[in-house]
């Protein structure tokens, strides 16, 4: 409940430092605490593809995923899975193939 997390419509606000987070401002590494799947492969020597997934444009633990897209609303899940389907295809394919599918919460934001 937004009560308890206090995540409204994908924002929230630091009491510590009194920001607010917004998708905007998704890329700063302050708001990324907890250590994302990818930056453990990644620190595994694996390769990771993430695409749309929110916060792998950000630098988390000075980690970034091997290749990544930034979200964009315009892409509709079949262009994702497409692009997730070439890395599958490649000569050196990944170790972890994240693909953000957003529905429902896109339609849940109308």
């Amino acid at each position: 409940y937004p009560e308890t997390h206090g995540i409204i419509g994908n924002y929230f606000f630091d009491h510590h430092d009194k920001s607010w987070f917004s998708p905007k401002n998704s890329t700063q590494t302050k708001w990324w605490g907890a250590e994302p799947v990818w930056v453990t492969a990644e620190k595994q020597g694996r390769r990771t593809f993430v695409t749309s997934w929110p916060g792998s444009a950000a630098e988390i633990q000075n980690t970034r995923p091997s290749k990544y897209f930034d979200y964009d609303p315009a892409a509709t899940i079949m262009e994702r899975i497409d692009v997730a389907s070439g890395w599958i295809r490649s000569e050196k394919p990944p170790s972890l193939i994240m693909v953000y599918i957003d529905e429902p919460d896109r339609s849940g934001h109308r």
